[in-house]
């Protein structure tokens, strides 16, 4: 399920802030490696490893942009490059761990003319910071930086380009050994959508920001199991509307649950929780319901791993104010002689929508979801993997409303060379 999207009416200045950083981390990093001495685990860097590494892909792309069926539906190849690297520091009091990504997608304009103004650059860079760790108080700091065309925003399914920030700081307090842990989080959570990819609707739209304040106790009664009660507010609001004709309402979402999680056996791992949702509105009736989620974990050995579950949740979006997810879904992964893995992902959603924020929408909108990932790697050697891949996602609804478009058919197959240091 896609993370919440969040926003402030500053962010158009972030891509020409933050990319830069993101670059120079990058390039002061390989600049510092270079001069340090080579392992099979990647650079020595202080007291830390970085690895490096980049990819190359040819895609064959069914509908990129997400579209309904129509004369706008295209399908052509797409050659992609990825340069990134990762990076993890761990000392007694502090662990570091950062990566960052930056990639090119060009469309040829073979198969459809007019393909190659999809062609886009994406990338990321995310920060994760532990202090004090393994103290009865320790401090969480993380920061995730993203550009993306994935559609991000469950109202409106086309490709949408946007930039988000996730940022958070957290603190886990453990008295007396460790059976009782408190967590408490907090962040904070923008997204900007840019504007010629609305698709006739204003990108301030889609545009919002949310405060996401977490509690969570665990009480860790055997050794490898723990049950827990957590409480979430997701406060959501669209700042950046002053004169569209349709505007946002802001939204509050509560979330609290109980559970359980930890090993049931050698091989089973558990997480079973159950709890309620209120999602309030300014400009309808609030929304109740019960949510949780079954999830079951099989290892059978090193080489094999099954996981599936069930979820029921909240989240608020645009022009709709909230959806209500049911979600289905599996993975597995196989390991073959040795130097091959198999991986797959499927999932099934059902979304129900609440009331539109304009009568010129209609109501009662229900949309399903199928989607599912498969992946053949090889390592040829140690820094060489190669792996051919397949991305489908299915939308389709009843739902229809002028220039709102709702169902599609993406598919994604894609052979991809990764050198990796």
């Amino acid at each position: 399920m896609p993370k919440p999207d969040v926003s402030n009416q500053y962010l158009p200045a972030w891509p020409g802030l933050w990319l830069p950083i993101a670059l120079a981390v990058m390039l002061c990093s390989l600049g510092a490696a270079a001069q340090t001495p080579v392992d099979d685990t990647g650079y020595k860097l202080w007291d830390g490893r970085l690895h490096v590494f980049g990819d190359g892909d040819l895609h064959y792309v069914y509908n990129p942009g997400r579209e309904p069926a129509g004369p706008n539906v295209a399908s052509d190849l797409a050659l992609a490059g990825r340069v990134g690297y990762d990076y993890d520091l761990g000392k007694d009091a502090v662990k570091l761990q950062t990566d960052g990504h930056i990639e090119y997608r060009r469309f040829l304009d073979i198969e459809n003319v007019g393909t190659d103004n999809l062609s886009a650059f994406s990338g990321g860079l995310g920060i994760n910071a532990l202090f004090y760790r393994d103290r009865p108080l320790d401090f969480r700091l993380t920061e995730h930086l993203l550009r993306s065309s994935d559609p991000a925003n469950q109202t409106l399914t086309i490709r949408l380009l946007h930039w988000s920030n996730d940022a958070s700081a957290g603190v886990d307090f453990s008295p007396r050994g460790g059976a009782l842990v408190v967590n408490l989080e907090y962040r904070f959570f923008i997204d900007r959508y840019d504007p010629q990819n609305s698709q006739g609707y204003d990108a301030r739209l889609l545009d919002n920001w949310r405060h996401i304040p977490t509690l969570r106790l665990n009480w860790k009664f055997l050794p490898k199991t723990a049950a827990f009660i957590e409480a979430t507010g997701i406060f959501t609001k669209y700042y950046d509307q002053a004169g569209l004709a349709v505007q946002n309402a802001p939204s509050n979402v509560w979330l609290t649950a109980v559970g359980l999680t930890g090993a049931v056996t050698r091989k089973i791992s558990l997480l079973a929780k159950v709890g309620y949702v209120n999602a309030s509105m300014t400009r309808m009736s609030n929304f109740q319901s019960a949510i949780g989620q079954l999830e079951v974990d099989y290892e059978a050995r090193s080489s094999s791993h099954v996981k599936g579950g069930f979820m029921r949740t909240v989240e608020p979006t645009s022009i709709f104010q909230y959806v209500a997810i049911t979600r289905v879904y599996a993975d597995a992964s196989q390991a073959l002689f040795g130097r091959a893995l198999l991986s797959l992902t499927v999932h099934y959603d059902a979304l129900s929508y609440g009331l539109p924020v304009t009568a010129i929408l209609p109501g009662n909108r229900f949309d399903n979801d199928l989607g599912g990932t498969i992946e053949l790697s090889y390592k040829i050697k140690p820094w060489l993997i190669v792996s051919l891949n397949d991305n489908l996602d299915l939308r389709w609804s009843k739902y229809s409303a002028a220039n709102l478009n709702v169902g599609y058919k993406y598919n994604d197959v894609f052979l991809q060379v990764m050198v990796r240091h």
